[in-house]
């Protein structure tokens, strides 16, 4: 939804982008779930979470255009 996002324009655009951080967010989530789960070891996700932190951060951005830093 990211890229997607990225080709649209206006409020559509917005949206995609809205739907890209629930996703993120969603993704968040279930790798969180599975490390307390024990299914996947903290190894597995050291350097994936906060590329998802970023992720949501440069999003937040997007679909807040004018809020104060």
């Amino acid at each position: 939804n990211l890229a997607e996002g990225n080709e649209r324009v206006d409020n559509d655009r917005l949206h995609f982008f809205r739907i890209a951080s629930g996703s993120a967010r969603e993704t968040q989530a279930h790798l969180r779930v599975a490390l307390a789960a024990g299914l996947i070891q903290h190894r597995d996700v050291q350097n994936l979470l906060p590329v998802l932190d970023r992720e949501l951060g440069a999003l937040w951005g997007l679909t807040h255009p004018n809020a104060s830093a």
